[in-house]
């Protein structure tokens, strides 16, 4: 059975724990969209967690460990839009989804959908860039995982 639950975690106190009683993610709305833990219950992280952890707002793009979401090509300073901002979760039928607002530098909004399987550790991630500009972007998504050691 797939649990939803609102925890605090790593010092953002708006996180969710995606579970399935074999794997938890943990989900942060305090910034991102970012997954900031992936791993069988109650064992280690496979994701790095950084010096960061916890907090909030800023000007400059702040590396929290975890996995994420950038544009491709790396550009400065497009690529390194701060993620230091809160962001929605959606929960749909079979699925979670993250959404962060539409990014005022870039016109881009950025989407992170997670549908966990019921009966194993397999979770499938769909990411997507939106281009909210009246005008063409040429762009690709880049996705990081920021693993720990062994992870």
């Amino acid at each position: 059975m797939i649990t939803l639950k609102q925890i605090s975690y790593g010092g953002w106190p708006n996180c969710y724990q995606l579970s399935n009683g074999f794997v938890d993610l943990i989900l942060t709305t305090d910034v991102g969209p970012r997954i900031i833990r992936f791993g069988f219950v109650d064992e280690e992280n496979e994701f790095v967690e950084l010096p960061g952890m916890g907090h909030t707002g800023g000007e400059i793009w702040k590396s929290y460990g975890g996995h994420r979401l950038w544009h491709a090509p790396e550009n400065m300073p497009r690529t390194y839009f701060p993620d230091n901002s809160p962001i929605k979760l959606e929960e749909h039928d079979g699925f979670i989804r993250l959404v962060q607002p539409v990014e005022p530098t870039t016109g881009i909004q950025k989407e992170i959908d997670l549908y966990l399987d019921n009966e194993s550790a397999k979770v499938t991630v769909v990411h997507r860039l939106i281009n909210k500009n009246v005008w063409g972007v040429e762009l690709a998504p880049w996705v990081l995982s920021v693993m720990a050691t062994g992870g």
